[in-house]
């Protein structure tokens, strides 16, 4: 099934083809790729267990009806998948029970980086997402793993500092995206006015000035300055 799409690239449905299983292992046994992930937990070891990984993605997200998931980015004139983008409920402290907050990912063969993939299928998964409502969404990195950090802050993410609420309570680096129903409400919110400073009506101005003998002359204002009300 197509997930979401780009001049330049599908996002879809991961299969049990055998194209999609042997990239799927391809991408998932290599340590460059899995040491940002987890640590290199999960690590394939087997052609075999590309099958079951799929089998497992699809029963941990079909519930979801293609909202979220981990899904193939296949760009148009290449024919094959460049790797995976995924938007999920993160893992909460215990490292399985999904929390309310919502991660943005992305994890790509080395022979595809470099070409905005990650960024471009990030950014339609993310437009979608928001459609539906959602406020904002996490993007959650290993230390060291500059390449991933440089995709969040071209998709215009926050930096949050190192945050240890999910997967576990691992360190992560985290980013934050906001919708833009939450962007228009911040905005709105910093050209408030305060309300805690009234700005003084003329007459106070008038009598500050008065009261003021390097503005105005205590001379021929003494009768003023004597009786001012401001002058405690």
């Amino acid at each position: 099934m197509m997930i979401a799409s780009t001049d330049r690239l599908v996002v879809r449905d991961w299969t049990d083809a055998p194209d999609d299983l042997a990239r799927i292992y391809d991408i998932y046994s290599r340590d460059e790729v899995m040491r940002w992930l987890g640590g290199g937990k999960g690590r394939m070891t087997d052609p075999a267990e590309a099958a079951e990984r799929v089998r497992g993605w699809r029963e941990r997200y079909d519930e979801y009806a293609g909202r979220w998931g981990i899904w193939a980015i296949e760009p148009r004139e290449a024919g094959r998948a460049a790797g995976s983008v995924l938007l999920k409920p993160l893992p909460g402290r215990d490292g399985v029970t999904p929390t309310d907050d919502i991660e943005v990912g992305w994890h790509l063969h080395p022979d595809s980086q470099g070409y905005g993939y990650a960024t471009e299928a990030a950014r339609v998964v993310l437009d979608r997402e928001f459609a539906t409502g959602t406020r904002q969404v996490y993007a959650v990195v290993m230390a060291g793993n500059e390449p991933s950090m440089a995709v969040a802050r071209r998709l215009g993410m926050t930096y949050l500092g190192v945050r240890t609420d999910w997967y576990g309570g691992v360190d992560l680096e985290t980013f934050v995206l906001a919708g833009r129903t939450e962007r228009l409400l911040a905005q709105a919110a910093s050209h408030v006015a305060p309300t805690s400073v009234r700005p003084p009506v003329p007459w106070e101005l008038l009598a500050h000035r008065l009261c003021d003998p390097a503005g105005c002359g205590a001379a021929r204002l003494g009768w003023w300055v004597a009786r001012c009300p401001l002058r405690g």
